[in-house]
């Protein structure tokens, strides 16, 4: 590629350079997983996922435990109402949320993250060694909006 202006290839590099360090996907996020981001600067994130499967003859019972991270980098407070989650398996079974106080909504003050822990327990659908979703659907608000976090996607393994 041909620049006239001697600067204008550096500063093409340098402004490249800017948009990926400004950019919040550039750090590498735990076990694999990306942060989803809100359009509103809240992100969701899954740390650590602990799985155990009980062998049974008819159905398996799975017990995974969720982290979710929610990283509010807005100016205003996020509600987070855990029982909107749903742990998605690989035959497309959504799972509902089991903590006994998921109707309890979260508060997320302005600028801070909370890690929120999320049961999910069923016999059968769910496999250790297969892929999951979190599926987050509605679970925050900020005032009267919803803040859309999409879906993520992970294999947990057993654990």
């Amino acid at each position: 590629m041909y620049f006239r202006h001697p600067g204008a290839q550096a500063s093409i590099v340098g402004l490249t350079a800017l948009l990926l360090a400004c950019s919040p996907f550039h750090a590498a996020a735990p076990i694999g997983v990306q942060p989803s981001l809100s359009l509103v600067s809240v992100a969701l994130s899954v740390p650590r996922v602990s799985c155990s499967e009980e062998v049974d003859l008819d159905a398996n019972l799975v017990d995974a435990i969720v982290e979710a991270r929610i990283d509010n980098r807005s100016a205003a407070s996020v509600i987070v109402r855990r029982d909107a989650f749903r742990l998605v398996a690989s035959d497309g079974q959504a799972i509902p949320i089991s903590n006994w106080d998921a109707a309890s909504p979260v508060e997320v003050p302005a600028r801070a993250s909370k890690n929120l822990q999320l049961l999910f327990s069923t016999r059968g659908g769910l496999s250790c060694d297969r892929p999951m979703r979190l599926e987050p659907a509605n679970a925050a608000r900020q005032g009267a909006r919803t803040v859309y976090l999409p879906p993520i996607s992970f294999r947990p393994g057993p654990g």
